[in-house]
């Protein structure tokens, strides 16, 4: 595969709201709150994605593999969120109110999911400046050929660049891959019956920001 990384642009938003779909299919909180099938979760991604890539502090890139009959397709995409903003990012960027959520999907899980998300976070990492795998997403016919570790890595080198911990919130199918890139459970959390893991990298020597 020749896969290439760049960072998305705002027309990339539908090719990764078609990924997030397909790289979740299997994942049984997001199906029961963003059932692929429904308009609503359809929409409530798509406009997520596209608030998000605006936001100064998430840095998002997508793979494209050159050696597939369709180059430019987009195969795999990730967030990842920084400690300080972008260079030459808007100053005047406001964080849009949260959209309400699908309809037809569980909505009283979504509420209680992601508002512990959130709070966990906020547990594990207080006030420490970090960098956190927002999200990350791989076609099901190309997992397991490097798109995910290209994008992974990405933020590490950031991470270790900056002397900084980085974060994340991974399915138990998915940790073991992240405990090869030196990430270590703090934290494993049930709801519902779906459980996650909260995951940490401890900082190495880099710059060493404040």
């Amino acid at each position: 595969m020749g896969l290439t990384m760049r960072p998305a642009t705002s027309a990339d938003t539908p090719a990764m709201c078609a990924v997030f779909f397909d790289a979740f299919q299997n994942h049984g909180t997001n199906t029961r709150i963003f059932p692929a099938s429904s308009p609503h979760a359809q929409s409530f991604i798509f406009n997520t994605l596209s608030a998000e890539i605006s936001n100064p502090r998430a840095y998002f890139h997508v793979i494209t593999d050159s050696s597939s009959p369709t180059p430019e397709k987009i195969i795999a995409f990730a967030k990842w969120n920084g400690p300080d903003p972008k260079p030459g990012s808007d100053s005047n960027y406001q964080k849009p109110a949260q959209l309400p959520f699908p309809e037809d999907g569980d909505t009283e899980l979504a509420k209680e999911f992601f508002e512990t998300i959130a709070q966990k976070q906020e547990e594990h990492m207080g006030m420490r400046r970090h960098w956190c795998l927002g999200l990350i997403g791989v076609k099901t016919e190309v997992q397991g050929r490097g798109a995910g570790g290209m994008l992974v890595k990405w933020g590490l080198d950031r991470a270790d660049a900056d002397g900084l911990e980085a974060y994340l919130v991974a399915s138990p199918s998915g940790a073991p891959i992240y405990r090869r890139y030196g990430f270590e459970d703090i934290e494993v959390w049930t709801l519902k019956g779906h459980t996650e893991c909260f995951m940490l990298r401890k900082a190495k020597a880099g710059k060493l920001c404040p």
